[in-house]
């Protein structure tokens, strides 16, 4: 079972910045079965072979995965054409700055340059199946300046995040956040 409580307010597209709390992919899963076209950003550990049947078996699900270095601009088009653009910060051990934080501030200048909303999410593991928790959708600023600022409330939102949901991290960041 999964749950997307808030879901419908994406329904003219934006940005979902996704952590490594629970399973994105089922967050993304479960966005596409009500109705919203995904594309979304992954690293590509699998090979070749197992890569192709990946992202064969999600498009025929409604989420079109591209590789990290295909770059931004797949994602700004999405966005623009009413597409949820998925973006996962990469999920390193939140102890400093530089590319822990990466996919943050990516999310933050696809829904800048798109020009639609941002809105986190985690997909966590509850009674019975899944919930994709998502938050309020909101406007990245467009200068550098404003956009830092944005980046940076957003990092400390997901760092929360984070710190609430310790269970479902990964066992290296739990012991360095504990």
């Amino acid at each position: 079972l999964l749950r997307a409580p808030g879901a419908a307010r994406l329904r003219r597209g934006g940005v979902i910045l996704l952590n490594h709390l629970g399973s994105s992919d089922r967050g993304l899963l479960a966005l596409a079965a009500r109705g919203h076209r995904v594309v979304a950003h992954a690293d590509r550990p699998l090979g070749p072979l197992l890569w192709r049947g990946f992202t064969s078996d999600r498009r025929a699900r409604g989420i079109h995965y591209l590789p990290r270095r295909t770059g931004l601009l797949p994602l700004v088009r999405a966005a623009r054409e009413g597409c949820l653009a998925a973006v996962s910060w990469d999920g390193h051990v939140p102890l400093g700055r530089g590319d822990t934080f990466r996919g943050i501030e990516a999310a933050a200048l696809v829904a800048a340059r798109a020009g639609v909303p941002l809105s986190r999410g985690a997909c966590l593991p509850d009674e019975g199946g899944w919930t994709l928790h998502l938050s309020k959708p909101r406007r990245s600023p467009l200068g550098p300046a404003a956009r830092k600022v944005f980046v940076e409330q957003l990092i400390r939102a997901e760092l929360e995040q984070v710190r609430r949901n310790l269970a479902h991290w990964t066992l290296r960041a739990r012991l360095a956040l504990a």
